[in-house]
């Protein structure tokens, strides 16, 4: 695993106990300061993948490196340390109804750091702002908010403990062309500002054109292809060229 690594898939397998099988030998490999989509059919094991290098779902065999650590072998201390250096943004953004906004992105700085209140409060404000949510909307509770507030201060969750790599979940899902256009803006903005390495599931072809460096494919239980955009969209495999279709037709020109 080279320094410039980030994560690092190797021959994942992943059964489940009805004898179905979703991944068989994936590789899947992000390195540092890039923006990489995962995409594929509907059962390709996208969100499944995703679950897995987040540690919240076993997998049957294979090893997940990320920052030249096997989260599958590691220890308790060891992976505490891990997650304080990744975010993740929820598809519904899964933030506490009962807290303000600015409590929902103070909570994992009042979990992981020994800052006063304060500072706390100081540094969710600049969350915010790093996120472009609206500081005059802070004390607001998630249910007054529209969907891509919604999607801004899950986003500045995921920021408050400065991970080096940041998750996200259909980010632009159920939102208008012009917000989902200013979700992608913000993306492409936290990777040049901030350095930080992005790994999507997503279906937005918008997205996949104008905020990622590589775009992954699943299929067959394995990633078929990851490579940026405009070569995916020419790749002969029958199952990448079924899915892409249309958008090829559409985005002819550009590609």
């Amino acid at each position: 695993m080279s320094h410039d690594t980030v994560i690092e898939v190797r021959d994942l397998v992943t059964s489940f106990a009805d004898g179905s099988c979703v991944h068989n030998g994936l590789d899947f490999t992000v390195y540092r300061n890039e923006v990489i989509a995962i995409v594929g059919g509907s059962g390709a094991g996208k969100t499944t993948l995703l679950r897995e290098i987040l540690l919240l779902q076993k997998v049957t065999s294979g090893s997940i490196q990320i920052f030249g650590q096997n989260i599958l072998q590691a220890d308790g201390n060891v992976l505490k340390k891990l997650r304080q250096r990744w975010g993740m943004m929820f598809q519904s953004g899964a933030l506490f109804s009962g807290l303000t906004v600015l409590e929902n992105v103070a909570f994992p700085l009042s979990e992981f750091t020994h800052l006063s209140k304060a500072d706390i409060h100081e540094l969710a404000y600049f969350k915010l702002q790093l996120a472009q949510f609206p500081a005059k909307s802070a004390l607001k509770y998630p249910a007054e908010l529209s969907g891509g507030m919604i999607k801004r201060a899950a986003v500045a969750r995921a920021l408050a403990t400065d991970p080096e790599l940041l998750f996200l979940d259909e980010p632009t899902a159920g939102l208008d062309p012009k917000t989902a256009s200013g979700l992608d803006a913000l993306v492409l903005e936290l990777k040049s500002t901030l350095g930080l390495t992005i790994v999507m599931v997503t279906h937005d072809l918008d997205t996949l054109w104008t905020a990622t460096d590589r775009v992954a494919f699943l299929g067959e239980q394995k990633v078929l292809a990851n490579k940026p955009m405009a070569e995916l969209v020419k790749d002969s495999h029958p199952l990448i060229q079924d899915y892409f279709a249309n958008e090829r037709s559409k985005r002819a020109k550009v590609a």
